[in-house]
């Protein structure tokens, strides 16, 4: 699948981390689906960020030029551009997890591509869900599990069909 889209790219030098944050927040609200700031070096051997934001194809630019301003960057780059990617389906599964004999319920979502894109088998927990479960692992069992390791374990448990039990010994 594919779409037209609008890539606006950006360098600057002369904000904080913490401003950095906030105009990539900023963008965010302004519709920008993927915001990334890629640290740099620039003239004068300043360190600094290039910003890339995707605004879709429907992307307001007199908007980013306002906000831009507000954060001293008085100029920016437009990309015109196609997205490409793969569809995708969110589907909710409930699990049982076991550790130390007791037992839980979860319920997950997960993200898996549509059949037509070549990666069967490949489905990642929404990390909202991840975050959860590992808080409650945390809370309720005094486990406290990385993520990436949760995350690895939860993928194995989710890769069949039927009932999914993620065991946790």
């Amino acid at each position: 699948m594919h779409k037209p889209a609008k890539l606006v790219q950006f360098q600057v030098d002369h904000l904080t981390g913490e401003e950095v944050g906030h105009l990539i927040e900023s963008l965010g609200a302004l519709g920008a689906s993927s915001v990334q700031a890629v640290p740099s070096v620039g003239k004068k051997n300043r360190p600094g960020h290039v910003v890339f934001a995707d605004l879709g194809s429907n992307g307001d630019l007199d908007a980013v030029a306002r906000l831009t301003a507000r954060f001293g960057i008085f100029g920016f780059h437009v990309v015109e551009t196609t997205h490409y990617y793969c569809g995708t389906a969110i589907t909710q599964r409930e699990l049982a997890v076991r550790h130390g004999g007791r037992e839980m319920t979860a319920r997950v979502r997960f993200k898996s591509p549509d059949p037509g894109c070549g990666a069967p088998g490949t489905a990642q927990i929404e990390f909202d869900d991840l975050v959860s479960l590992a808080e409650r692992l945390r809370t309720h069992w005094g486990l406290d599990l990385a993520l990436s390791v949760l995350r690895q374990r939860l993928g194995m448990a989710l890769a069949g069909v039927g009932d999914t039990v993620l065991e946790l010994e």
